[in-house]
């Protein structure tokens, strides 16, 4: 962790959006469990992707990683807590949520 590796792809014809920077502090996440005890599935996690750059989220089977990007994509609020931030600007869920994607593994 903590390599930043930045690599150029051409996209040819595609309109420049511009720098866009998705940030994320102390992101929490929890859900209920069947025997009605809470789990916490993230807890505190921050980094931030910027446009341009591939990035990669690893960790082995369980670990969150579908959940973070789930809660980064907006899918997943409810039991959500920390700050999500678009160019050091605080989200606007609804507004969010129309202008961002998300195409899971499955």
């Amino acid at each position: 962790m903590g390599t930043d590796t930045a690599i150029s792809i051409d996209v040819g014809g595609q309109k420049d959006i511009g720098t866009t920077c998705l940030s994320f502090q102390q992101i929490s996440y929890q859900v209920r469990g069947t025997n009605g005890k809470t789990k916490q599935l993230l807890h505190d996690i921050s980094g931030s992707f910027r446009s341009g750059r591939l990035a990669g989220i690893m960790g082995p089977s369980g670990a969150g990683k579908s959940t973070l990007l789930n809660v980064l994509s907006g899918f997943k609020t409810s039991k959500m807590s920390g700050k999500l931030l678009v160019n050091g600007q605080p989200i606007k869920p609804q507004k969010y949520r129309r202008e961002v994607t998300y195409t899971s593994q499955d």
